[in-house]
């Protein structure tokens, strides 16, 4: 994806620059988060600091931070009622939409950088799900109802979050952010973006990783559906075999 090798190359960039410009420091309260049966949300924190700031150059400085779960393509289907029968007539697919997103910001982001170029970050929901080249009028118009009805539907179920003013200062150049992680998230690795904004423009950012996996019997099973399907499926038939004839003997049972 062209947005993911941007931010990399961002990366490498602010590791480029002098020790005497600004430098965003920022971690992860938590690296990693264990989903079990019992999981029903937890949060994390994102903290940092500003360093290095020459006298005279105190900003106005803002934070942004972007979480992203695994990508997933998603197809959005419209129903309508058709001779009495509720049926699918249109539909849009979504590439590398994240499966969970959060984005928060000291100040509103809608005011720290146009959408085009939040949409090379990937900061803003309005942005969420956007291709990297527009369609033609037609097609675009039809494909943004698709995509907000989408981000609606998530955001419904905790899985798209915008905070406006989720990102807090503690002082002059700390700042921290609470991210929630409800029960409901999949898996896998999440890239979190931390960028540091001066005057409207992206002066630095970094990023870390958060591992969400499942651990218990559901981590296993898990892993062997991955790893071994065809002993993971004559396991599920084999079990379903033993509960169905476990039930009719008991029925049976005078």
């Amino acid at each position: 994806m062209i947005k993911r090798a941007l931010l990399a190359l961002l990366a490498l960039l602010v590791l480029a620059l002098p020790a005497q410009a600004q430098r965003l420091v920022a971690d992860l309260s938590d690296h990693h988060i264990s989903l079990s049966s019992s999981f029903t949300g937890t949060e994390i924190i994102v903290f940092g600091t500003i360093e290095n700031i020459p006298e005279g150059n105190e900003g106005p400085f803002d934070i942004a931070v972007v979480v992203q779960g695994p990508p997933e393509n998603v197809t959005v289907r419209r129903k309508e009622r058709v001779a009495g029968i509720w049926v699918n007539t249109q539909s849009v697919s979504v590439e590398s939409l994240p499966s969970f997103y959060y984005v928060a910001s000291s100040s509103p982001f809608y005011e720290l950088m146009s959408a085009s170029r939040r949409n090379s970050y990937d900061i803003g929901t309005d942005v969420l799900g956007l291709p990297d080249r527009p369609f033609d009028p037609i097609a675009s118009q039809r494909f943004e109802q698709f995509r907000e009805a989408m981000v609606n539907l998530l955001t419904e179920r905790g899985l798209v979050v915008e905070e406006q003013h989720g990102v807090r200062f503690r002082g002059e150049h700390l700042f921290r952010a609470r991210i929630p992680i409800p029960a409901t998230v999949q898996e896998g690795t999440y890239n979190v973006t931390v960028f540091l904004f001066e005057n409207e423009n992206v002066i630095g950012a970094q990023n870390a990783l958060l591992t969400i996996d499942k651990v218990g019997i559901e981590g296993r099973l898990n892993g062997l559906a991955h790893s071994h399907p065809f002993i993971y499926g004559l396991m599920a038939l084999f079990m379903a075999l033993i509960v169905g004839l476990g039930a009719n003997f008991i029925l049976r049972t005078p």
